[in-house]
């Protein structure tokens, strides 16, 4: 999910909660807090996530990495090049 679709999404649920808040008869200030802790919830959500799919990809990029350092049969630094 890139940055637009992410901050779009987090506004229209937090507009949702405070809609909710207003005429299920909360105060003004109460309507306030839960949009600040419904958009800092979804922030921590976020980040979660982030962490979740970064951590899941160095995991690939380092199982990719063994396997190909696995196939090498011998590195090229010029002493086991044979001459023609």
């Amino acid at each position: 999910m890139n940055l637009p679709k992410f901050i779009f999404g987090m506004l229209l649920v937090a507009f949702a909660v405070v809609i909710w808040s207003a005429f299920s008869g909360y105060t003004p200030g109460d309507v306030v807090i839960r949009f600040v802790l419904c958009v800092v919830g979804l922030q921590i959500g976020y980040f979660a996530y982030v962490v979740v799919l970064v951590g899941r990809r160095g995991d690939e990029l380092q199982s990719r990495h063994r396997r190909k350092a696995g196939s090498e049969v011998a590195p090229l630094d010029g002493h086991n090049i044979p001459n023609h």
